[in-house]
This record gives C-alpha cells, sequence and structure tokens, in this order.
C-alpha cells in the first residue's frame, strides 16, 4: 500500500501546476476592464456626491430651523407688543372718562373709587391710579387709603408730565412701589433663585421687583385744560397669560413623543418670570434662571438667540 501511493504525489504537484499556469497566461478582455473602470468612476462620484449631497442638504435643514425659529419669535414679540397696546388703550380710555375729566375724582373720591374699580377688574389690570398735574397720586384704585406719594420720577408719569402724550412700554416696578400699590402684587413678583446649570454667578438670592407692561395717559378737563395723568399696568410676573397665548398660536400646542413642540418664556433679566416650560413635576419652571451665553448675547447684547 506504501508503495502504490506514493507515485500519486508528483502527478497532483503537476496539475496545479498547470492550473496556476494556465491562470498567470490568462488576459481580461478589455470589455471587462472597461465596464470595470466605469463602475470604479460611478462608485467614486457617487460618494463624493452622496457625501457633499449630506452636507447641502444638512445645512439647509439647519437654515430652514433657524429661520422658523426667527419667524417664530416675531410672531411671539407681536403678541407681547399687542397686549401692551391694548393696556394703553385702556388706560386711555379712563383718562378720557366723564367723571375723571371733570375732577369727580377730587370731590367724591369713594364713586369714582368704585367705578374704577371695577372696570379694572373688567379689564384684567393689576394697578390703575391717578395724579394730579405735578404727579402727586390722588387715586390709587388697588389700594385707595395709598395716596398723596410723588410718582413724577416713574418713567411713564414723568414722561406724560413732560410731553402731555400718552406713553406705554415694558418697566421694571421696584418692590417698595409694588406693595404700594398691593401687597399681593408684591409678593406675586418675588422669586427665590432656584439654582440651575450654567446660569451666570450672582450675588443675590432672590428678585423683589418686578417686570410690567405699563401704560400712562394725560387728563384734560373739559376746557382742554392738562390736570392729571392716568396710569395702569399688569405685572408679568407669575401671569401666564401672554406665554400661553405664544405657544397656543404659534406652536398650536403640537406635542411630539409626548413633549411639546414649542414653549415660550418672559425673563426679568436673566430670571424666568413666566413660562410653560415645566419642571420635572410638571410645575412651571419660573424661579429658574437662563444659561449665562443666551443671556450675553441677549440681554447684554441686545441679538436674536435661534440656537
Amino acid at each position: 500500500m506504501t508503495t502504490n501511493s506514493q507515485p500519486s504525489e508528483p502527478r497532483d504537484r503537476g496539475r496545479w501546476g498547470l492550473s496556476l499556469a494556465a491562470l498567470r497566461r490568462a488576459r481580461i478582455p478589455i470589455a471587462t476592464k472597461l465596464i470595470l473602470g466605469f463602475l470604479l468612476v460611478c462608485l467614486i462620484v457617487g460618494v463624493t456626491f452622496g457625501v457633499v449631497g449630506v452636507q447641502i442638504i444638512g445645512g439647509l435643514v439647519v437654515a430652514e430651523a433657524q429661520e422658523k425659529v426667527r419667524t417664530d419669535l416675531n410672531a411671539a414679540r407681536e403678541i407681547f407688543l399687542n397686549h401692551l397696546g391694548r393696556i394703553g388703550d385702556k388706560v386711555r380710555f379712563v383718562a378720557d372718562r366723564t367723571f375723571v375729566r371733570d375732577g369727580s375724582f377730587s370731590r367724591d373720591r369713594d364713586k369714582v373709587a368704585e367705578s374704577l374699580a371695577a372696570f379694572r377688574e373688567r379689564e384684567g389690570l393689576d394697578v390703575l391710579g391717578i395724579t394730579d398735574a405735578s404727579g402727586v397720586v390722588v387715586l390709587r384704585v388697588t389700594n385707595a387709603r395709598m395716596a398723596g406719594d410723588d410718582q413724577s420720577g416713574d418713567a411713564l408719569v414723568g414722561q406724560v408730565l413732560k410731553r402731555r402724550e400718552p406713553v406705554a412700554a415694558t418697566c421694571v416696578v421696584t418692590g417698595d412701589q409694588l406693595r404700594k400699590e398691593s401687597a399681593a402684587l408684591a409678593e406675586r413678583a418675588r422669586f427665590e433663585f432656584i439654582p440651575t446649570p450654567k446660569a451666570r454667578p450672582r450675588p443675590e438670592r432672590e428678585e423683589t421687583s418686578g417686570l410690567m407692561l405699563k401704560a400712562a395717559a394725560p387728563i384734560f378737563d373739559l376746557q382742554n385744560r392738562f390736570v392729571g395723568v392716568a396710569y395702569g399696568g399688569v405685572l408679568l410676573n407669575r401671569n401666564f397669560e401672554i406665554v400661553d397665548k405664544i405657544k397656543q398660536t404659534v406652536f398650536q400646542g403640537v406635542k411630539y413623543q409626548g413633549e411639546d413642540i414649542g414653549t415660550a418664556t418672559i425673563f426679568q433679566d436673566d430670571l424666568r418670570i413666566s413660562t410653560n416650560v415645566q419642571n420635572a413635576d410638571s410645575s412651571r419652571a419660573v424661579g429658574t434662571r437662563i444659561a449665562e451665553d443666551v443671556y450675553h448675547q441677549v440681554v447684554r447684547e441686545g441679538q436674536q438667540w435661534i440656537g
């Protein structure tokens, strides 16, 4: 058996040697080479265009998203300014009331106060008052016992005293001034800061002033003589009407995977005073603060932040 198996090895090696030699001598047809070359070029071009296309599409998506944010911010601003304009209309209406123009508030303060209190509640004003021609308060609707203080130093009342034209603006009102109007307003404005990641360092632990949409208008008597100033406003701290209106109008309450696709917040400096951003327990995240980089760009530089 041993002698029969030995001669077969050389024959097998010979066959393999012939096969390898044949493969070496084989030539790839030119047509095949052309096809393979064409496919290689197509592959390279396809990969290149694919990478470039993804980058272009990605850039377009980002640009579209940023433009959408910019449009949403403009819509939110218009809603905010519309609320301010309506407050201005209400204060001008008060200044034009006959019982205000004829000086009834000096003669029959209780009756006028009752009428204006009903108007204030009906129109949703947090503050409503009347000063004389020098800026001294003669009637404070929300706190009738508090009168006689000088409001000529107030930014809006002071402008009306000088120009005798109606004005409206967003104002920061101190805690002391809010207490003159209402102790409840002063408490509503106060926030203890909630520790917030990436917020800028601040030495204070709380905020006692408030942000108010405020308006003032001149009062002219029936002989068209300037006799005083009517002022009124809405405190934005813990007032969620505007932010919820923005969310409903701009984002239409749409959710994705159970989460809101958009929220709105009003900041006083870097402090959230009105928002529909929620904490983990579903409460509103008022008292939290904005990230330092956003604060610097928006508050310090006055530019939009679009992410």
